[in-house]
């Protein structure tokens, strides 16, 4: 079966039958179908000719879509269906029965009202906001445009999550920046650093598709404020949206609530602030407790790796090694060669030196996750572009990337000056131990200083509080701590200072009820 051949009326696995050609997304053509063993409707989507000659892509994708298939959770189109069908995988996902935010934009468009309200805008971010939630604590989206987020009588959902888990990095990248209709909405670092992608770039997503529906155009490099656009906007609307859409991952939001926190402010509606302050207290709390407790595993792994090989130096000494045998029969190893990924992108088809072994021909057969043999990536990582330096100029380097992928014939060609070198042989656990680590500080100081905001803002007095100016030394020395490296410094700090702003905003709290009841009482007895 070739996906290019499949047209009105054809069938896949016998039972889903074509019935309209719905577009083309990050892995190929979509088809809205007609299940006829279950009576329904749904959109197959086809691992695309290129991809499935390379076995450990078609592992991939089978794997991806069997965890999403498992995921409960209503934010998501669900997966209905995965196998394979005369060596092709194929998955089959719920038809959503609504508009595509790209649909309703280009409708509002038509008839004249290409921008939409603030309180509009909120409500979307919103609603994309706490399905995000759900995936940021075991992944990230990725791909998030308009044509993923679809409205529905009910509810908002989101598809296409996850494409990075199926596709290599740089891969997917080059893919995204070929389609107009993705490029605008996609972070910085997926071009630039795409290994090390994390949910930051759902930030930037939400952020660039807030900015489109606020403005009528997606965001430019660097994004034009808003307040040059249009001035009906509530104030601090630009600084919220700057935030997160800038070109360094770390400089945005920490976390997705924590954006959500800030635009609630923007709309001034104190009942949704005050639920997204606890729920970032309680999550930013949670992280910490987390990466907190990683790290000391991590360290008692070292110290009893260390105790192990002191132990074995001990065993060896007085111990003669004898030389190891020579087989002087063998020929020396080939060295490793990288294989060139430009070619996947070429139009004319490929030869297929990785095709499906493991999946035979014939009639259609549903595979678990062990189906497809193992096999060695036939995908070679590519280099990265180097950000050397601070960081600043990254949007530049950005559009130098897209110029190069869409351009240029072959990424690998471009490795002098642009692209980093060979990696480093740190270990990649303890280097991400420590960076979670010091992302949770940060969240947990992030939190508690949100708190401290509250507390000013409602009540301005209370900053000669005795604990007030206690918490606020406190938070100036996690601030501090975390600056020179003590990271677990940092969080014990910040978990104080949420403590004593905590008790005193329940003391601040209790007072205005007292006195709210003094005074009713009072009005009762005159």
């Amino acid at each position: 079966m070739n996906e290019q051949e499949l047209q009105i009326g054809d069938r896949v696995s016998e039972r889903y039958e074509v019935q309209e050609i719905l577009g083309s997304g990050t892995l190929g053509t979509a088809y809205k179908v007609h299940d006829h063993a279950r009576n329904r409707s749904g959109v197959l989507k086809l691992l695309p000719d290129p991809f499935r000659k390379r076995a450990n892509l078609a592992k991939a994708f089978i794997k991806h879509f069997k965890t999403r298939q498992s995921r409960d959770h209503d934010g998501f189109a669900k997966v209905l269906d995965v196998g394979v069908d005369d060596g092709v995988p194929f998955a089959v996902v719920e038809f959503l029965e609504g508009l595509s935010l790209r649909q309703l934009i280009t409708a509002r468009s038509d008839a004249g009202q290409a921008q939409f309200s603030f309180e509009e805008v909120e409500s979307i971010a919103e609603e994309i906001g706490q399905t995000l939630v759900f995936l940021h604590q075991n992944g990230f989206h990725g791909a998030l445009k308009p044509e993923n987020v679809f409205l529905l009588p009910d509810r908002i959902k989101l598809a296409d999550e996850g494409m990075m888990e199926i596709l290599p990095p740089e891969v997917f990248a080059r893919v995204q920046v070929r389609k107009p209709e993705a490029a605008p909405f996609l972070a910085p670092e997926v071009l630039s650093d795409p290994k090390n992608v994390s949910r930051e770039v759902d930030i930037f997503g939400v952020a660039a598709i807030a900015y489109l529906l606020l403005s009528g155009e997606p965001p430019a490099v660097p994004p034009t404020a808003l307040e040059s656009v249009r001035d009906d906007l509530p104030e601090g609307v630009d600084s919220v949206l700057m935030r997160a859409l800038s070109d360094r991952p770390k400089k945005r939001y920490p976390s997705i609530n924590t954006f959500l926190l800030d635009l609630a402010r923007v709309g001034g509606d104190q009942r949704k602030i005050d639920v997204l302050v606890q729920v970032v207290e309680a999550e930013a709390a949670e992280e910490a407790r987390i990466a907190s407790a990683t790290s000391r595993e991590s360290d008692m792994e070292e110290i009893s790796g260390a105790e192990l090989e002191a132990s074995d130096g001990e065993a060896d000494k007085g111990k003669v090694k004898e030389p190891a045998a020579v087989d002087t029969n063998k020929t020396a190893p080939e060295p490793d060669r990288k294989e060139d990924v430009s070619h996947l992108f070429d139009d004319e088809d490929v030869p297929a030196p990785g095709t499906m072994d493991a999946v035979e021909p014939g009639s259609p057969v549903h595979m678990d996750d062990d189906s497809v043999g193992d096999s060695t990536d036939l995908l070679s990582p590519v280099p990265a572009i180097s950000t050397s330096g601070d960081g600043s100029g990254l949007g530049k380097i950005a559009l130098v990337a897209v110029l190069l992928l869409v351009v240029g014939g072959g990424i690998g060609a471009w490795q002098a000056g642009l692209f980093g070198g060979a990696p480093k042989d740190e270990p990649e656990t303890s280097k991400s131990t420590d960076a979670d680590l010091s992302a949770a500080a940060r969240r947990a100081i992030d939190a508690t200083s949100a708190l401290r905001d509250r507390i000013k803002n409602e009540w301005p007095d209370s900053a000669g509080e005795p604990e007030f100016q206690q918490a606020e030394g406190l938070l100036t020395g996690a601030a501090s701590s975390i600056e020179k490296g003590n990271v677990e410094v940092a969080i014990e700090l910040s978990e104080k200072a949420r403590d004593m702003y905590t008790t005193l905003t329940e003391r601040l709290q209790q007072q205005n009820e007292d006195a709210a009841r003094a005074a009713a009482e009072a009005e009762a007895e005159a």
